[in-house]
């Protein structure tokens, strides 16, 4: 009985002593071991997650995220500099002393996996954007912690290839931290920058403060190569009505003077598109050269019509870029209005500014005569002449706005509503800015604005208007103002406008003093859509939004890309890769399901055909939701392209798409992208079967992994034929694999002979991995990882 009463109490010990919390390693956000004040530090180990306390020496820790692995605390801002320990109690006991260093600075640039989205920069407007890889003249947040406990903290030096970067502003932002990033740190310091002119590719970032500096991270520049401000144009014209007015978008440079030229052309209605100039020069850094586009629907019957504005350039690695044109000849034509915004600026003391117009103009057949209103709380501010009147068929009528007298100091909006006889409403915002310090006079534009100090942006659409009404996947142009308070136009920083209809946001473009442009393909069809527009101003932390709000509606048959739809067929992520097997995802792509019956691959499925800049790509299927395609092995890498797709006489919208060098994705059985990868042992018979929990594989077997992504092959190969059987096609550049976080040898990784677009890895299964039906498995390639997927492993 004591012998039994002995081992009990040893069994207990044992028990207890398996439940005390074990520290293996504590380090800040770039994984180095030194520490600072006020920064934030990770503790890993085991047995951490029962009700735990964080002392640092003999001071507890506020602690920010609890897994029974990992903790996340903040040193405390007085900690001394020196020698200390970490210890973890729990409800089992205390862990042994870890030693650490405190040290003045501790800079470490937060690390990929603790924030959304993806990527060590995140936008200047409250993440709208995903910045997983900047571009050129981008500016972009970098978290930086371990500067130092001052708040607002001291800029560190950041250097990009060892090259100093200007901080342009400085401040701190809550992160979120935990595998569903729903932890919330406190405030960690966030330093402005502008991303240099820089060749598309690998970079390395680090942040220097107090002499020490921060492990290096890579990450990828895009080259923007050629691009436009606008990517679409909607015209609309009455059938045998007067030709309508105008439009233009701007062609931009991403990196130096790009020189092009410019070629119209029609699906469908003959030489109806014209544009002018035919060639140019933009260069980086400006508005962007302006290109007017000219539609006419004199000899058209009733219908939409399709064509583009293509601009080609050798300078651009992305060349040629599209601009899709719909012209949409109706039995009648509503009025149109050139502008939906205006925005005056007063001094208290001075007199007023010169009067600004709206142009109506009546593409119509007939005449239609219009009523001006004036709505809102600043509406006693301005006049409108005329209150009424009446605008001849293809004639254009100026409505003056100017401002009224004893005008109080502040910001004011008003709204401009045109009425018309035909039923169409119009509607123009009217903003006011009166401060003290801001001068204007009836033969001046330009305020003086030395005196007055600026607290927010005061954004304008100017045109798309309040109770708009597009059709949905048609083009429809997005241009807004932007000043601040004190009326100075935003010329650098970001603008992004959101929808909560779904669709994704999108980015505006700098074209001119303070105006910013873009283009909404509308995805989802409602009756009432809000857009939001967010704008952040560069180095000055300045931001301010605004709404309008209409309608999209229904607009079947027209093939539509979604903003940010191309993902490779793996992992269903972005960027793609040259050979890539990819899914494009929109609407109304195609009238049917089809597939490819046969290599090498056509580049028409039924009446669908897609293309990136102005190259076709062949096809494996297309559906209404989707089309699957190979990635032409031709295309330059880190460079933002321009994906197109075709329907009938229909064109979609062109979308952004990103070609990196490689984008390594393990296809899996349930074609979600993790989970049981498409993995196989060999048998003697040649048969290939699945290594799944009911046949895993074992030690010394070959595996054949089946994958997307993994970028050139030599010999070369032209996308969508058959990869040949008599001899092996292997990547470029070397794969490695790691199967249960150990290194395998890799035998091959190439392409699947007789297959096209898709690529194979065989790999050796190591020894000494523990038996397991989710043994995990990743590949590399080109510095890119895949997504975890998993194996069985047993004896």
């Amino acid at each position: 009985m004591k012998l039994a009463c002995c081992l009990a109490l040893l069994a207990f010990h044992l028990t207890a002593q398996t439940q005390l919390p074990t520290i293996t390693k504590v380090d800040n956000f770039g994984g180095a071991s030194a520490l600072s004040a006020s920064a934030y530090a990770f503790v890993t180990g085991t047995n951490l997650g029962t009700n735990p306390e964080v002392l640092l020496g003999a001071t507890q820790c506020e602690l920010f995220y609890i897994s029974d692995t990992v903790l996340s605390f903040q040193v405390p801002s007085g900690t001394a500099t020196g020698a200390s320990t970490v210890t973890v109690q729990t409800a089992a006991g205390t862990s042994h002393p870890f030693a650490v260093a405190i040290t003045p600075t501790s800079p470490a640039i937060v690390d990929r996996n603790l924030i959304p989205p993806a990527g060590y920069f995140t936008s200047l407007t409250s993440n709208l954007l995903k910045f997983p890889t900047p571009s050129p003249g981008d500016y972009v947040y970098v978290f930086v912690d371990g500067v130092g406990p001052s708040r607002p903290p001291v800029p560190p030096q950041i250097q990009i290839d060892g090259n100093n970067v200007p901080v342009l502003s400085a401040g701190t932002n809550v992160l979120y931290i935990g595998p569903s990033l729903t932890a919330s740190l406190g405030e960690v310091p966030e330093f402005e920058i502008r991303i240099p002119s820089l060749p598309g590719g690998k970079h390395t970032l680090q942040a220097i403060a107090g002499g020490l500096a921060s492990p290096a991270v890579t990450f990828t520049i895009i080259n923007n190569g050629l691009f436009t401000s606008q990517t679409g144009l909607t015209f609309n014209a009455a059938q045998g009505g007067p030709a309508v007015p105008s439009q233009s978008f701007s062609v931009l440079s991403g990196s130096g003077t790009i020189n092009f030229s410019v070629v119209t052309n029609t699906i469908g209605g003959g030489a109806w598109l014209s544009a002018a100039p035919v060639a140019g020069g933009s260069t980086v850094d400006t508005a962007g050269a302006p290109i007017q586009v000219q539609a006419n629907a004199s000899k058209l019957a009733t219908g939409a019509y399709y064509g583009n504005v293509t601009i080609a350039s050798p300078d651009a690695p992305n060349s040629p870029q599209s601009v899709t044109v719909v012209l949409n000849v109706s039995a009648t034509a509503a009025p149109s209005i050139d502008k939906t915004g205006l925005i005056f600026v007063r001094n208290t003391t001075g007199p007023n500014p010169p009067a600004q117009t709206v142009t109506a103009f009546n593409p119509s057949a007939g005449p239609v005569s219009f009523t001006a209103s004036l709505q809102g709380a600043g509406a006693s501010f301005f006049q409108v002449t005329p209150a009424t009147g009446a605008v001849a068929s293809g004639q254009s009528q100026p409505i003056n706005v100017q401002l009224a007298t004893a005008i109080p100091v502040g910001v004011t909006m008003a709204q401009l509503t045109l009425s018309f006889s035909d039923g169409t409403i119009r509607t123009v915002s009217l903003l006011l800015i009166v401060a003290a310090g801001v001068g204007s006079s009836a033969d001046s534009a330009t305020p003086d604005t030395s005196s007055c100090t600026p607290t927010k942006l005061l954004p304008v659409f100017t045109l798309l208007g309040d109770s708009f009404s597009v059709p949905a996947a048609w083009p429809t142009a997005i241009q807004a103002m932007i000043v601040d308070d004190c009326s100075n136009p935003m010329n650098a920083g970001e603008a992004v406008v959101s929808f909560n209809n779904g669709d994704p946001a999108i980015s505006l473009q700098f074209t001119a003093a303070g105006t910013w442009s873009g283009t909404w393909p509308p995805g989802n069809p409602r009756a009432s859509v809000v857009l939001t527009l967010a704008a952040a101003q560069a180095g000055t932390r300045l931001t301010g939004s605004a709404q309008i709000t209409g309608g999209v509606n229904a607009n079947p048959t027209v093939p539509q890309v979604s903003t940010g739809g191309v993902v490779d067929t793996a992992a269903y992520g972005s960027p793609v890769a040259p050979g890539d097997l990819i899914a494009i995802f929109g609407a109304d792509l195609s009238a049917n399901i089809a597939g490819a019956a046969s290599l090498p691959l056509p580049d028409q499925l039924l009446t669908t055909s897609v293309s990136i800049d102005g190259q076709s790509i062949p096809l494996l299927y297309t559906s209404r939701g989707q089309v699957n395609a190979v990635v032409p092995y031709s295309l330059p890498t880190d460079v933002r392209h321009q994906l197109l797709a075709q329907r009938d006489n229909s064109l979609s919208v062109p979308q952004s798409v990103i070609v990196g060098v490689a984008r390594p994705g393990v296809f899996t059985i349930d074609s979600s992208g993790s989970g049981q990868g498409e993995i196989f042992t060999v048998d003697s018979a040649g048969n290939q079967i699945l290594a799944d929990k009911s046949a895993p594989a074992k030690a010394g077997d070959i595996l054949v992994i089946y994958c997307s992504g993994l970028g050139a092959v030599t010999p070369p190969l032209v996308a969508g034929t058959a990869t040949p059987l008599t001899f092996l096609t292997t990547t470029v550049d070397t794969l490695t694999a790691t199967i249960g976080g150990m290194p395998a040898v890799v035998m091959f990784s190439g392409l699947t002979p007789g297959s096209s677009g898709l690529y194979q890895v065989n790999a050796v299964v190591p020894a000494g991995l523990p038996d397991s039906d989710t043994t995990p498995l990743q590949l590399t390639i080109s510095g890119q990882q895949s997504a975890i997927v998993t194996l069985a492993v047993g004896m």
